[in-house]
């Protein structure tokens, strides 16, 4: 078995799809959140990942944004947020989907980090941001703090994240 993370999809279906063939039957996927918005197939995605036995699905700030907006659709500033930040595909989609309430409940069930140690020992911490501060469930999905001035996690030997890039 072999285990993988990896994040930020968007909506990307050829990259979903090749993912999906690397992956064994038996191995392990720590998706760091947002497979939805910006891309056209993001509401695809989220739905096979959220029903595939192989993938921890950890929360991302796009995946939040979205069940925010399912549970309230005529919300004006959460469906501007949404929109803004890329969610006209994926809305499109999850509007006219008999499914949406129950993926909605998905997410919110979602966990916002995850700990891992791997076959070497190491200490392994994975969230969507980045952000080790599990006290606070905005840092672990919006924080980039980390960026710019890392800390010393004496806790782990390894943070994984998505989120941004530099």
């Amino acid at each position: 078995m072999a285990v993988y993370a990896c994040s930020d999809l968007h909506g990307n279906w050829e990259l979903w799809s090749e993912i999906k063939k690397f992956l064994k039957p038996n191995d392990a996927l720590y998706y760091l959140g947002d497979s939805t918005d910006r891309g056209k197939d993001g509401w695809a995605i989220l739905k096979e990942m959220l029903n595939d036995e192989r993938i921890h699905y950890i929360a991302g700030n796009h995946d939040i944004m979205l069940a925010n907006r399912i549970g309230r659709p005529h919300d004006y500033y959460i469906a501007s947020l949404h929109h803004s930040n890329g969610g006209l595909y994926t809305w499109e989609d999850a509007e006219n989907d008999p499914d949406a309430e129950k993926v909605k409940n998905q997410i919110r069930c979602l966990p916002l980090y995850a700990e891992y140690e791997n076959a070497d020992g190491l200490k392994i911490f994975m969230s969507h941001s980045g952000s080790t501060n599990i006290d606070n469930n905005e840092d672990l999905i919006w924080d980039r703090s980390e960026y710019i001035a890392p800390k010393n996690h004496t806790k782990y030997d390894v943070v994984v994240h998505g989120h941004t890039t530099i």
